[in-house]
């Protein structure tokens, strides 16, 4: 091997930006007097964690984004304010008075048992180091004394994030010895309103506290997802929690420092526990870099992939799906259905959807839930329907809001109190999970309609805002509803998910209403919104791949909910066939009024999308060419200028970049240069808008780039590059 040869293999193997595996470990440090180990050293990647005890409490002690040690670290403030996490015991915070009683290790996965003096609670800290740059972090609660008492408040992860590092004690508190910080920026999803999913915007973190929290009930439109940026330093960080239901997450500066906490939210008791009860809380996924945004989120997607999501099966994940709804919406008949299915399969498409209504009698709203069996809208059931389906070679997947029941429904004439009860009064089309019987007869339900219908794909709705939930009087105490309620379907789904390996499950919850990772992490992909218009799809769709990686997400495109008046055909359909699971609803009435124009142009993006796209989907790098500004309409979000991403393989062998022009005056002409190429290899570039297909060096690519001109607002270019071997 020459010098050359080594110095290129060794610059692949050592960018931070690799983003292979490199190094995970978790090392316990610093033995007291009677040899256990007072520090946590965690390392992913480049990255290290590093906590300990201090002042009787756990604290983040520091971070280092080169993976870079301290013997001796500074950590200035209280041990309160740097504390790991945060929890309260029947309304009263628990701080200070812990003791380590054991550490250990596997490698990757460390766990502190620490235990408190005065209160009979038990913590054991989890990490878990993958390598990606990222950790995961839960904890287990232990009641150990002999009366219940109620969790009250809790923060999964909290500390310091910036400055990362204040060096060793022994330069530290000299100010020549230390480095720029500041420019400290937060950047999270601004808006939780239904068909404002995905709208990220950076704001400045001044002296006032940043508090960010969903209390509809369910993790909501929103992501309980908070970035946090050092401009002067480059180094970003990232805090996830993966949690279903009402959450909380706050920065705040303190004498210089930005600190940062995140974790479930209730306005009461959020759980309770009886002597020797233990409880899992929910996960955090956290961790940084120097690096810019794409970079961070690219580094978040690696460890999504290896340590969060479901494993990738071609037989589940990545088809092209058609929804029902369209035309018909829930007045569906035997023959509409049929009808639809052709339309479905001369399309591409691989899974048709048969979605809400379906369980309904004519002329009933879709509301009347609960009652799970085909209506007299469809007399003959779902055979003949699933049968044709089959024969044009698409797999049959079936719509429920499993967690309701209508008061009309047979269930909850015969059991009302199975409804949720807030303040006295039940709330119609919402179970009560929280008790053990309900969650045992959806259980049933969903198994029943998985085996009596046969379906392939069970597509999961939720649609109400229980907001703090109902509550429960357990051994004394007051707990509301949500802990268990998700406790519940959290383990109905890993069930559901071990008895049926090939099923699809699609989560949605009015769109992107539960989008978070612990639902995510539970189903094979997730409906990110309903809204589907341009230009404002188009911003929504870059903004949650900060959240999510491409290929777990899905939306619309046809004419339903109007997704047809933005923007020309191309861009609506682009917009959709960027996903991982596409899903088309509603092209024409019926085949007698098909456009052979149209259809061709929709038949050439599944076929780009099943022969470009979906081979780089599960393993792709984003890069954000265009930052979400941080200047947008939040009541009337109509995104004008350029948006502009790319999808690379980490191997820099592909790429494709996708350009929309979106509302408005912008300059009509763009020039980008890839992200994801290399300039020492060759590519043949495809312009999917005039069919222009040449060949071109990665150094031409990488620093001249490609001009890209689009004439006229809400329309869009592909261009893909693909090395020439």
């Amino acid at each position: 091997m020459s010098d050359i040869d080594l110095l290129t293999e060794t610059a692949a193997i050592q960018h931070p930006n690799a983003l292979e595996p490199v190094y995970a470990h978790c090392q316990a440090l610093e033995p007291d007097a009677s040899g256990v180990p007072q520090t946590l050293r965690c390392t992913s990647g480049l990255i290290i964690s590093d906590e300990g005890l201090r002042d009787g409490a756990w604290i983040a002690r520091y971070w280092s984004p080169i993976s870079r040690p301290e013997i001796n670290p500074v950590c200035r403030g209280d041990a309160e304010e740097n504390a790991a996490f945060h929890l309260s015991i029947d309304g009263a915070k628990v701080s200070n008075r812990w003791t380590v009683v054991n550490m250990a290790s596997d490698g990757e996965h460390a766990e502190v048992v620490l235990r408190h003096a005065e209160q009979p609670v038990e913590v054991t800290v989890h990490t878990v180091a993958d390598g990606t740059g990222l950790f995961t972090r839960w904890l287990t609660l232990q009641n150990i004394g002999t009366t219940p008492w109620a969790l009250s408040a809790l923060e999964v992860w909290s500390g310091r994030v910036f400055p990362c590092q204040f060096g060793d004690c022994y330069w530290g508190d000299n100010s020549k010895y230390s480095t720029a910080h500041g420019d400290y920026e937060i950047g999270y999803f601004i808006d939780n309103r239904h068909s404002n999913e995905g709208h990220f915007e950076w704001r400045p973190l001044g002296e006032e506290p940043f508090e960010l929290s969903e209390t509809s009930g369910k993790s909501g439109w929103g992501h309980p997802i908070l970035y946090l940026r050092d401009g002067k330093a480059g180094n970003i960080f990232v805090m996830q929690l993966a949690w279903s239901g009402n959450w909380r997450l706050r920065a705040a500066m303190m004498d210089g420092r930005v600190h940062a906490g995140i974790g479930p939210f209730g306005s009461g008791n959020l759980r309770v526990l009886v002597p020797g009860e233990s409880i899992r809380t929910p996960e955090v996924h956290f961790g940084g870099m120097a690096g810019d945004l794409s970079e961070m989120a690219q580094a978040l997607h690696a460890h999504q992939r290896r340590s969060v999501l479901p494993a990738w099966d071609a037989d589940r994940c990545g088809l092209i799906s058609y929804n029902h709804w369209s035309y018909m919406n829930h007045e569906m008949s035997e023959e509409r259905l049929i009808r639809e299915i052709d339309i479905a399969a001369d399309l591409g498409a691989e899974v048709f959807t048969i979605d809400a209504g379906w369980y309904g009698n004519l002329g009933e709203d879709w509301h009347i839930t609960g009652n799970w069996n085909p209506g007299n809208r469809l007399p003959n059931g779902f055979a003949p329907v699933f049968a044709h389906a089959r024969k044009r070679g698409l797999k049959c997947g079936l719509w429920f809001w499993i967690e309701a029941a209508s008061e009309n429904s047979p269930i909850i004439q015969e059991n009302p109190d199975w409804l949720l009860e807030v303040d006295g009064k039940r709330i119609n089309n919402h179970l009560d999970l929280a008790k053990p019987e309900v969650a045992v007869w959806v259980e049933s339900e969903i198994e029943r309609a998985i085996r009596e219908y046969g379906i392939d794909l069970f597509r999961l709705d939720y649609n109400l805002y229980p907001g703090n939930g109902g509550t429960h009087l357990r051994d004394g105490l007051d707990e509301q509803t949500i802990w268990r309620h998700y406790e519940a379907m959290n383990g109905i789904w890993e069930r559901v998910r071990q008895r049926h390996p090939k099923l699809i499950l699609e989560n949605c919850a009015g769109g992107g209403g539960r989008t978070d990772l612990g639902m995510v992490s539970r189903t094979d992909f997730t409906w990110f919104s309903d809204y589907e218009l341009a230009p404002r799809a188009v911003r929504m769709q870059q903004g949650i791949m900060l959240a999510l990686p491409p290929e777990r997400l899905a939306r619309f495109t046809g004419v339903v909910m109007n997704a047809h008046l933005g923007g020309d055909l191309d861009m609506q359909v682009r917009m959709n066939m960027l996903l991982g699971n596409p899903c088309i609803s509603g092209v024409w009435p019926t085949l007698a009024e098909k456009n052979p124009v149209a259809f061709e142009s929709i038949r050439r993006s599944v076929d780009f999308f099943k022969h470009h796209i979906r081979p780089l989907k599960d393993t792709c790098r984003v890069y954000h060419h265009t930052e979400p500004p941080s200047d947008e309409s939040v009541e009337d979000w109509q995104p004008e200028d350029w948006c502009v991403f790319e999808y690379a393989a980490p191997d820099a062998s592909k790429a494709i970049c996708a350009l929309f022009r979106l509302a408005g005056q912008a300059a009509p002409e763009y020039r980008f240069a890839f992200r994801g190429l290399r300039r020492d290899r060759t590519y043949q570039v495809l312009m999917a808008n005039t069919g222009e297909n040449f060949t071109a060096s990665g150094r031409e690519l990488v620093e001249t780039g490609i001009l890209v001109r689009l004439s006229r607002p809400m329309t869009s270019e592909i261009v893909t590059a693909e090395l020439v071997k």
